[in-house]
């Protein structure tokens, strides 16, 4: 059986996603996102918490296995949000019941950097970063990882123009 994340770690992964955990109840906390619910027990034993991983992945349209490793990495009190910009990325275009094509027309990217993005192989590009920073409504200074700064301000400071063309529609990056 493959490792499993602890509580914390759910909890932790939960939380970072954009699920808001309700009141306690007696045999455990409710947490909700858009119209979606899953019940979390207090004291979850190791099928509760495959069971956690299941509703999470269905709920988010995820495969099991990809918030299972997002949830074991979860392990910091403070999100990670670099770590967490695919699962942000995923939230948002379920939210605006965007495909990712839509997506990539959105910020004028090539479908494959998107795809590279969403699995998390690599850094997308700074004119990328900038135009899903805005795209999300974020500041990068939020994101916890240097590299996500430094593209940032490199796409800022050599890549204005272009990236200020696509965000008015009139170029593609």
């Amino acid at each position: 059986m493959p490792d499993l994340p602890t509580p914390d770690q759910l909890r932790t992964y939960l939380r970072n996603t954009g699920w808001a955990e309700q009141p306690p109840g007696v045999a455990g906390h409710m947490w909700t996102r858009d119209d979606r619910t899953i019940g979390f027990v207090l004291e979850p034993d190791a099928d509760d918490i495959d069971g956690i991983i299941t509703r999470i992945a269905l709920a988010e349209k995820r495969l099991f296995d990809e918030v299972r490793e997002s949830a074991l990495s979860a392990d910091s009190p403070e999100p990670d949000l670099l770590a967490s910009l695919p699962a942000r990325i995923r939230a948002e275009l379920t939210r605006r019941r965007m495909t990712q094509r839509d997506f990539a027309r959105e910020v004028a990217a090539s479908p494959s950097t998107i795809t590279r993005l969403m699995a998390k192989r690599q850094m997308c590009d700074a004119a990328t970063l900038v135009r899903i920073c805005g795209w999300l409504r974020a500041d990068p200074a939020d994101f916890a990882d240097e590299r996500v700064n430094e593209a940032y301000r490199r796409g800022r400071a050599d890549q204005a123009a272009e990236v200020a063309a696509v965000l008015e529609g009139g170029g593609d990056a």
